[in-house]
């Protein structure tokens, strides 16, 4: 009854540790690139320098990079999506190159003076 209950045991034993995957059998994970760490720092220095959250997407011949860090809701310190999306666009470019453009007119300035100037 013992050997029976040993042979059982150890049957168990090694079925059990058949089912689990080697460490040898997986794939390592891949090591990120230079690309990759230096956009992930560059984002979390973003973030360190008081902005609430970033997402970066960097499309080079190589592939796409991408990085994310801080939040990206407030409220509940989600942190920041990884396919969100924004929406950008501003009007005050437009008024600015009217005046711009009126002070040429008027000849209070030139196209090729300086922003100092």
């Amino acid at each position: 009854m013992l050997l029976r209950r040993l042979s059982l045991s150890a049957a168990v034993l090694a079925l059990a540790v058949s089912a689990v995957p080697s460490a040898a059998a997986s794939p390592p994970a891949p090591r990120p690139s230079v690309v990759s760490r230096s956009v992930q720092q560059d984002a979390d220095a973003l973030r360190d320098a008081g902005v609430t959250g970033v997402s970066v997407r960097l499309e080079t011949p190589r592939g796409t990079v991408t990085a994310r860090s801080g939040v990206g809701d407030l409220a509940s310190g989600r942190p920041v999506p990884e396919d969100g999306h924004l929406r950008l666009g501003s009007v005050t470019k437009t008024f600015v190159a009217t005046v711009v453009l009126q002070l040429v007119d008027e000849g209070r300035l030139t196209l090729d003076q300086t922003v100092e100037r």
